[in-house]
């Protein structure tokens, strides 16, 4: 009698735990078996899906094992010695601002891999899709977890979806798939120690009230971990409370009470890398800022781009097309009076439809589309949207669709056969659409071509693409693509002062000075244009005017290297001139 109640509760567990099931309750237990029947049943145990989850990864991600390094990954490694010593580790975690941004956990694991394989990009591209699939992974075990309908093919989904490419195939992005591994860490451990009921309590973790609260030590210790990865992973307080409302229809105090150390490593960690930011005109303000309204705009219009990126990965890119915002044009409103619609519509229809899809979008929208609410990044500069910004929160929706897909397939009784050829079919296509994706990582002037001819608005790719050219000596076709670059954003200060010095290298001299003079009109204290007009004033042979630009320069930054050696020959060749003129001097005295 006891085992047969026992039986029933458990029951009850899972009809409730079912995403798209009413409050009142979900389907039978008999339907949550059938739902489970495309997957073999050898894969229930966990190891053979796990295997074939981290093989499929690894081969979706071939070409990035060929892949070098991208934009920005001079920042992260080539190019940064704190990852050469010891006291370079010591920097990394008690000197803010060493590094191009406080992620001291992140380059912690840059300093071991250095360590480990010094700058071959291989080892450093592996450890991105080991993590990935390890993310898979935790995301299977968590939603499985959760009762959610085909779990398992919500983790395949996400390995194999090309829009995650950026993360795994960028070197730089190790903070995006380090710091989601370590927040789907404490999102499971505290998923251990929030229990939903008596009855699963009993069941899991009996009346050993310790082993849960050391569940919940651990997910502390993972989430300030994942915080010292990458900041992104913030909002998962808020995603954890609204998967306890989810369960249980409601949220108490103590589930309030237990996330607030969470929310003190959310505020702290996120003041330090706002204040450490090197780019921080982007959060500050900068003629690239936004005004709130503006930033509205933006929110409600990402929701959907990144929606449609989900269900139509077509045309994906490094750098999308930066939009227009005018806030005094009506149609631009109607991005967020749509997404505001969708998420009162499913809050206002839970009752009937569950309330698994309002949690999920929300969920979505505030790890993907919320943030430009609060502040404007530095890569917002170049577009308003990237496929790394949604890594996290992508998750929500991916277990909505696959859950969706299999009560589909199951409402319409498709046979086992054809249900497993269609899901078969779905993650094939993913991989090869993954697949071909990563091909525009082989090196940064694949990534560049590739971006400009899916986005030729993206002056940054001009840009790039200009320096890579100059340091292969192509310089008409570099002076082409920064000339470009200008056309499409005049205010562009580093295109303008790469323009100067392309024009100096090719011995257009006056054209290199007027750029420089023009980027100094735009950006006073722009010491590379300062040293860049020294040189080129010293080629026309204005030595006294050359060396007041390199000291200028020095002032701005100490420490630039080019304006040194500059300025070093530019008084040894004064040096030279005066002993020259006396000289002459004391010649014509003797004659």
């Amino acid at each position: 009698m006891k085992r047969q109640k026992k039986r029933q509760a458990n029951r009850q567990i899972a009809s409730r735990a079912l995403p798209l099931s009413k409050t009142s309750g979900g389907p039978k237990a008999q339907e949550v078996d059938n739902v489970r029947r495309f997957l073999p049943a050898s894969w229930h145990h966990g190891w053979l899906y796990c295997i074939f989850l981290f093989i499929a990864t690894l081969i979706a991600y071939l070409p990035v094992w060929h892949a070098g390094f991208a934009w920005d990954d001079d920042r992260y490694v080539t190019n940064n010695f704190t990852l050469r010593s010891l006291e370079g580790l010591r920097q990394i975690w008690f000197e803010p601002g060493v590094t191009s941004q406080y992620y001291p956990l992140t380059f912690t694991v840059f300093w071991l891999e250095y360590h480990l394989w010094g700058l071959n990009p291989l080892g450093y591209h592996l450890v991105n899709v080991l993590l990935h699939s390890l993310n898979a992974i935790l995301l299977w075990q968590i939603l499985r977890r959760l009762h959610v309908p085909e779990a398992w093919l919500a983790g395949a989904i996400f390995a194999l979806h090309p829009v995650n490419v950026m993360s795994v195939a960028w070197i730089s992005e190790l903070k995006n798939t380090l710091a989601t591994a370590l927040a789907l860490g404490a999102g499971y451990a505290y998923l251990r120690f929030s229990v939903f009921d008596r009855d699963e309590s009993a069941k899991n973790l009996g009346n050993d009230q310790q082993l849960r609260w050391r569940y919940y030590i651990l997910s502390l210790v993972l989430f300030l971990l994942a915080m010292c990865a990458k900041t992104a992973v913030s909002f998962l307080p808020v995603t954890l409370l609204l998967v306890l409302w989810w369960k249980r229809g409601r949220i108490n105090r103590r589930d309030v009470l237990t996330v607030i150390p969470m929310i003190g490593i959310v505020i702290a960690m996120g003041l330090t890398t706002i204040s450490m930011e090197h780019h921080s005109e982007a959060i500050t303000g900068g003629k690239f800022n936004v005004n709130f309204l503006g930033r509205v705009l933006i929110s409600g219009r990402s929701f959907w781009f990144y929606l449609g990126k989900l269900f139509f990965p077509y045309q994906l890119t490094f750098i999308y097309e930066r939009w227009k915002i005018n806030t005094e044009s009506a149609w631009q409103y109607a991005y967020p009076a749509a997404t505001l619609a969708l998420l009162v519509a499913l809050w206002a229809t839970r009752r009937r439809i569950g309330r698994g899809l309002w949690v999920a979008a929300m969920h979505f929208y505030i790890c993907t589309s919320m943030l430009v609410l609060i502040m404007i990044l530095y890569m917002m500069r170049y577009t308003f949207v990237s496929d790394h910004w949604q890594y996290f929160g992508c998750m929500s929706i991916i277990a909505v669709a696959a859950a969706g897909i299999t009560q589909l397939l199951n409402a319409e009784k498709v046979a086992r056969i054809w249900s497993m050829s269609i899901i078969a079919g779905l993650l094939l296509g993913l991989g090869t659409l993954t697949w071909r994706q990563c091909g525009m990582y082989a090196n940064l002037e694949t990534l560049w071509l590739t971006t400009l001819a899916r986005n030729p608005e993206a002056f940054i790719a001009h840009d790039d693409l200009g320096i890579i050219l100059v340091h292969e000596g192509r310089l008409d076709e570099a002076i082409a693509h920064f000339k470009m670059a200008l056309k499409i954003q005049p205010d562009d200060v580093m295109a303008q002062d790469n323009l100067g010095n392309a024009l100096l290298q090719k011995g257009d001299v006056d054209d290199a000075i007027i750029c420089f003079q023009r980027t100094l009109e735009i950006q006073p204290d722009h010491a590379m244009a300062l040293s860049g007009l020294g040189e080129a004033l010293l080629e026309k042979g204005r030595i006294d005017e050359a060396i007041g630009k390199f000291q200028e320069a020095l002032k701005l930054t100490p420490n630039l290297d080019i304006a040194h050696r500059n300025l070093d020959l530019a008084l040894k060749l004064k040096e030279q001139t005066m002993t020259q003129t006396n000289r002459v001097l004391w010649q014509n005295i003797d004659h």
